[in-house]
């Protein structure tokens, strides 16, 4: 996983516009990750931002921050991740 952190990295910053396959990729298997603590993952969305979780999921922008629930319950994301 670290040796593709920089492609998780990127996609962060690029605030949801014009991921690569592959930074998508990374970003989706950064939350699947059982060894990604769910600290690691709120201080990058407190970093960068949730939009490019929500472009690598195919959830459109408008579509409110109820997508930011689902994945918390759907991977066993602690509460705070998602909390500004």
């Amino acid at each position: 996983m670290m040796t593709s952190f920089d492609d998780v990295r990127r996609g962060l910053q690029k605030q949801g516009g014009d991921l690569t396959a592959d930074e998508s990729e990374m970003v989706r298997q950064f939350l699947y990750a059982d060894a990604i603590s769910p600290q690691f993952v709120r201080k990058l969305v407190q970093d960068y931002g949730d939009a490019s979780i929500a472009a690598a999921f195919f959830i459109p922008q408008d579509d409110g921050k109820h997508y930011l629930e689902y994945l918390r319950r759907r991977y066993k994301l602690d509460d705070q991740v998602f909390c500004s």
